[in-house]
């Protein structure tokens, strides 16, 4: 896609992130081998015990849901399809507790 010049890129945060400043984080990670689905997208929000990813073996058959740890916005995934013990999965943006209130 080309855009005109001085055009940019511009994504609408979730209202409770905007102007505010946020943790970085990549935890959870994956704890099994296979093959990554995400369930969730960059620049939804997450809650704690939420699922957003599931990793699948070679036959197809689950063998664990990773689930967020903290209240947060996911700011991307991982570059790869495959996952491995400790490998992160996705990048979160976890708000401040001070200043979310």
């Amino acid at each position: 896609m080309i855009m005109p010049p001085g055009a940019g890129f511009v994504h609408q945060a979730a209202e409770l992130y905007q102007g505010r400043n946020l943790l970085y984080s990549a935890r959870p990670c994956a704890s099994t081998s296979g093959i990554l689905r995400f369930l969730a997208k960059p620049g939804d929000t997450v809650s704690p015990g939420q699922a957003i990813a599931r990793i699948y073996n070679a036959f197809g058959k689950c063998q664990e849901t990773i689930k967020s740890m903290e209240s947060g916005i996911i700011l991307g995934h991982t570059d790869s399809s495959a996952a491995f013990p400790g490998m992160p999965v996705m990048a979160f943006g976890i708000g401040d507790r001070q200043s979310l209130g």
